[in-house]
């Protein structure tokens, strides 16, 4: 999508830049006459049916008129036309492509060749394509440009529309003829991927692997490229200094068919010649040096508009990115400070009961809880922001369905001081269904999942607002008590993403987990997101479940670009006939080690670190390739190391099972075992010590695992699993070992904030049999651990997790 986009701006840029400083280097007709119509052609091979719609769109750009339309505040029905007329130019683009594919049934003959075949086919495409653009311009056309026509050739004004037809048809053929044909073999020279809709049926290649010539073609070739060498200067020269009145259609079209159409005739001449006699390794170096200086500004101007459009893309992107980090995290300020909240409140809730059975059976205890959580919880909620209510309710079990609190703002204002809570009347949960989730979602879906949850936006039925709510279920001695929670104005959302500036132009929005929309610049809420073409969207992920975007719009985001390059391209014209050999030089020089470069970096990319490049030498190519075999190298390092723990992971295991299987086919007398390792408790030490004491657990249990079997491998194959394999000596004295290792990890412990930890590891032993697999072993000794887990699990009487 990113390419198409970038091919769809660069192609109405590239159009919009020739058809509007064309005139500065040339002296053509005003209006009808332009040179930029070589664009849309090559472009539309190059590119498909999306160039033809970016040429369109710079084609409407180019043209004064638009200007004039602005300033005059036109109607619907002159916008028409203007659009209308434009329209020759998407033709212009699109009919190069429709008939390139079109014409034959077999999809292979469309293929880009240097044969006689391609060059006739270009040539009549050029010459359908605009005859009838010509026809379409001419029925387009105002009867006063009719007349201005015929009444500068001196001809009646009963011609006026075969000559209309006649000049624009001269113009545009050989002015396309002239440009594109040195293009358009150019691009096949280099194999350029020109756009093939067969691709998406049978992906058939449309690059061809002999586009060579022979010797004596190339020998031809430097000799007609010395003479046409001068032709794009001699035009130019012709131009502006000896031919008057080039601003005359009559003088234009003169100088077409005298000057334009010879130097295309010898350009078909030549092609010819080459393509039939077409067995030289010297063609690409010929043509490559022809159309470097025939068009060194396009060639050094799209290969810089492709750099600076990446730099200035990639810069765009970061501040994008950054602006929507930013964005986030202002809002996750917000979210934290309601779980910290609703968290503290729970804890306060739970801790103050003095028992489950009085609060369900002694009333006047339970008024008196209730009236005091309400005093505490007051001043929690009013600082957090955003807090519209806050609320307990309790199950139906303690006092019926409205049995709690419920506390929401006297009035919902986000600006200057805010009010006070003031009670309101507790929702009746025997009212409501438990799957109404949009009026009792926020009771039954904590309890449904006994944990703390954020509700999607809902319209609260007390407060009428439009809230998220974030609610934990409270439970004492394992008994659901009831909910507690807190409810955040969508309004003061909406409030914080209306601050957070995108740009000038840009928007933010926000939608739920189903792409529904919750709240957008220009759409309705509560509508399908659906993303926008014209923008550049960010999408973040925010820890309540809800999505915040981030647009911004394209044509924005390449104004910087297209400004950058109108610069840069000027600058290019000058210097390219310069630089133009020299760089096609060196390139040429640079492609065949960065072809092993490349796919060097495509196989460490698919996983393969086994990399060799043979190049080798003292410049910076050399040292990027010794680079990359460092890189490989400690990749393969660090691929198969655990970081934690420094043992080697489970790609390195999954490596180590593959070569076992593969050894037990070779080893008719092959033993081994496989030893399992479930590191018990660390889920308490996590949740009573914290996670880093979680991973001290882990290192010195596989401490202990490694010093035991130190000559076996030791892999960590999950969060609290590890595993050895045992071979050779370790596989003949596995029971010692594992009796060894059961004393051992019985004596470790370390401690924590003065608290000491002991070490408990479950194990099992799986024994490799004839014609078991690495799987098959492995899952015996799982096995076996978990039988060993469970009798340490009724030792100690509690989970062992």
């Amino acid at each position: 999508m990113k390419q198409k986009i970038f091919h769809l701006c660069l192609s109405a840029f590239l159009y919009w830049i020739v058809a509007t400083y064309a005139g500065n280097i040339f002296v053509i007709p005003p209006k009808m006459i332009t040179i930029s119509t070589f664009i849309p052609p090559i472009l539309g091979l190059m590119w498909g049916s999306l160039a033809a719609v970016g040429v369109y769109l710079g084609g409407l750009f180019a043209t004064p008129e638009i200007y004039d339309l602005i300033s005059s505040k036109s109607n619907i029905a002159d916008w028409l036309i203007y659009f209308v007329r434009g329209f020759w130019v998407f033709l212009a683009g699109y009919l190069p492509y429709f008939l390139w594919h079109k014409w034959n049934i077999d999809l292979g003959k469309s293929k880009f060749s240097l044969k006689v075949e391609t060059l006739k086919k270009f040539l009549i495409t050029l010459l359908i394509t605009f005859a009838v653009t010509s026809i379409f311009r001419t029925l387009t056309a105002s009867s006063a440009e009719l007349e201005t026509v015929a009444g500068l050739m001196n001809l009646g004004k009963s011609m006026s529309v075969p000559l209309y037809f006649i000049a624009c048809f001269i113009n545009d053929f050989f002015v396309s003829l002239f440009f594109d044909l040195a293009l358009f073999f150019f691009l096949i020279i280099k194999n350029y991927p020109f756009y093939n809709p067969a691709e998406e049926i049978d992906k058939p290649s449309n690059l061809q692997d002999d586009n060579q010539l022979t010797g004596e073609e190339s020998k031809a070739l430097i000799i007609s490229l010395r003479c046409y060498f001068l032709f794009p200067a001699v035009v130019a020269y012709l131009d502006i200094y000896q031919i008057y009145g080039m601003d005359h259609i009559e003088t234009w079209l003169n100088f077409i068919i005298e000057c334009l159409a010879m130097i295309d005739v010898y350009l078909v001449l030549m092609l010819y010649l080459l393509l039939r006699y077409r067995r030289s390794i010297m063609m690409e170096i010929v043509f490559l040096v022809a159309m470097t200086v025939f068009l060194s500004s396009a060639v050094l101007g799209w290969g810089s508009s492709v750099a600076m459009g990446q730099l200035v893309k990639s810069h765009t992107d970061d501040s994008l990115h950054a602006m929507s980090v930013i964005c986030r995290e202002r809002l996750e300020r917000t979210f934290f400070c309601v779980r910290q909240a609703v968290n503290g409140m729970e804890r306060q809730a739970i801790n103050t009961i003095e028992s489950y059975d009085r609060l369900k059976n002694d009333a006047d205890y339970r008024k008196e809880y209730l009236s005091g959580m309400e005093k505490r919880f007051d001043d929690i909620a009013r600082g957090t922001d955003g807090c519209i209510t806050y609320y307990l309710h309790l199950s139906p079990e303690f006092g019926g369905s409205k049995s709690g609190f419920f506390m929401a703002r006297e009035d919902a204002r986000w600006e200057g001081a805010l009010s006070g809570f003031i009670e309101r009347e507790v929702t009746d949960l025997s009212l409501f269904s438990p799957d109404d989730k949009q009026r009792v979602g926020w009771y039954y879906i904590p309890y449904k999942y006994k944990c703390a949850t954020w509700i999607e936006p809902y319209i609260d039925p007390t407060t009428n607002s439009y809230v998220i709510s974030y609610v934990a279920p409270l439970f004492i001695e394992k008994n659901f008590i009831g909910v507690i929670g807190i409810e955040i104005d969508f309004n003061f959302i909406i409030q914080e993403l209306r601050r957070m500036s995108i740009y000038d132009y840009g928007y933010v929005y926000i939608m739920n987990r189903n792409n529904i929309i919750l709240y957008h610049n220009d759409r309705f809420q509560g509508s399908i997101f659906q993303s926008n073409p014209e923008f550049q969207e960010i999408e973040l992920y925010l820890t309540n479940g809800m999505w915040l975007g981030i647009a911004t719009p394209l044509s924005k985001v390449h104004d910087e670009r297209n400004k950058i390059l109108m610069h840069l391209v000027a600058a290019i014209l000058i210097v390219a006939m310069i630089i133009s050999i020299v760089s096609i030089a060196l390139a040429s020089r640079a492609i065949h080690p960065l072809a092993g470069m490349t796919e060097a970096a495509k196989r460490i990319a698919s996983g393969d670190l086994n990399v060799k490049i043979s190049y080798e030498s003292g410049n910076e190519l050399g040292l990027l390739v010794r680079s990359i075999r460092e890189m490989a190298a400690k990749l393969e390092i660090y691929v198969y190391r655990d970081k934690l723990t420094g043992l080697r992971n489970a790609a390195a295991y999954i490596s180590k099972g593959s070569e076992l299987d593969t050894q037990r086919h070779l080893t008719p007398d092959f033993n081994y075992g496989v030893i399992i390792f479930d590191v018990n408790f660390l889920k308490k030490v996590n949740d009573q010590h914290g996670h880093e004491a979680g991973n001290e657990l882990l290192r010195h249990a596989s401490k202990v695992i490694c010093k035991v079997f130190e000559h076996s491998p030791v892999y960590r194959v999950g969060g609290d699993e590890f595993a050895a394999i045992l071979e050779q000596q370790d596989y003949e004295n596995r029971k010692e070992l594992l009796d060894l290792f059961d004393e051992k990890i019985a004596e470790e412990s370390f401690e924590i904030a003065g608290d000491t930890i002991r070490v408990s590891v479950a194990r099992g032993l799986g024994i490799y049999e004839s014609e078991m697999d690495f799987a098959a072993v492995a899952k015996r000794a799982d096995v076996a651990m978990y039988n060993h887990k469970s009798a340490i699990k009724a030792k100690y009487g509690e989970e062992v997790r």
